[in-house]
């Protein structure tokens, strides 16, 4: 049930993050067979070595391994090796955190953060980022966590605020 509410509050975030962007998106590989097949397959056939820096944030490796061999045989070059584009997030520009906000958090735990340490984060990082940290301490919180939605929101309110004049 819980990974049931969790497929349905990522496909309602995906169609509002598209239609926002003003393009259609979609979910390749729902199908519960595909998935299975994926999960269990070999990690050598999930991700490559390469002498390529072939994606800055997969430096030397090939992710999707599979999905890319197949998409070589079967699609054109300009699709194949075609860059990712992700969704602007235009709402993390206004986020601010306050001092705190991640002490005996998600975020706050992963990254063994202090008080010294949270406040110099949220004062000194560049509030984009730090707004980013804050979406990963949502979803932490709620699917690691198992928070309720209504401590999670507590939570925001008490954390951040929005700086409307950036």
């Amino acid at each position: 049930m819980a990974l049931r509410a969790g497929l349905v509050s990522l496909l309602h975030r995906n169609d509002s993050m598209g239609m926002l962007a003003s393009i259609e998106s979609r979910f390749p590989f729902l199908d519960e067979a595909v998935i299975r097949f994926g999960v269990n397959l070999p990690v050598q056939w999930k991700i490559r070595p390469s002498w390529h820096l072939h994606d800055r944030k997969h430096p030397f490796h090939i992710d999707k391994a599979i999905v890319r061999r197949l998409g070589r045989r079967y699609l054109p070059p300009c699709l194949v090796s075609k860059r990712k584009n992700g969704f602007p997030m235009y709402g993390h520009r206004n986020v601010r955190m306050r001092p705190g906000a991640f002490i005996g958090g998600y975020v706050g735990e992963l990254l063994g953060l202090s008080r010294l340490g949270d406040e110099q984060l949220v004062a000194c990082g560049s509030p984009f980022q730090v707004a980013k940290l804050a979406s990963v301490e949502i979803f932490g919180r709620l699917f690691d966590g198992h928070e309720s939605i209504a401590a999670v929101d507590e939570w925001v309110r008490r954390s951040m605020f929005l700086d409307l004049e950036d």
